[in-house]
């Protein structure tokens, strides 16, 4: 098997995986959902970041540059809708629904679950 059919079938797996947690929400109108669609995209931001880790530490000989562009605008986008999100549903979230828009960033940054370390490390 080439590396390119290699890619099509991991391609393809993530893809079909991604859609079996997401197909039984799809139109229901529920926020879980949205938090669903969100948690998906966050798990693929942190293998594009990790990818980009590896290549920056150990480069090899192509040019990985225009992926890690993408990269950079990917986790713009994502954070600024995320978080958007996160800011006009807070109360939807336990412990969010007090809290002022800084200390609500602050508490999603530093509460050191699973999501706050993945954020850390695809902020690095």
């Amino acid at each position: 098997m080439t590396s390119t059919e290699k890619r099509i079938l991991f391609f393809l797996f993530v893809i079909i995986l991604g859609l079996s947690l997401l197909l039984p929400g799809i139109d229901d109108g529920r926020i879980e959902f949205t938090i669903r669609v969100i948690t998906f995209v966050n798990f693929i931001l942190l293998f594009t970041s990790l990818i980009c880790l590896k290549q920056f530490f150990w480069p090899g000989d192509i040019n990985r540059t225009p992926f890690h562009v993408f990269n950079i605008f990917f986790t713009v986008i994502f954070y600024v809708a995320s978080l958007g999100f996160l800011l006009a549903h807070r109360d939807y979230y336990d412990g969010y629904a007090h809290l002022t828009t800084v200390d609500v960033l602050r508490k999603f940054s530093m509460r050191w679950d699973l999501f706050s370390i993945m954020f850390w490390v695809i902020m690095f």
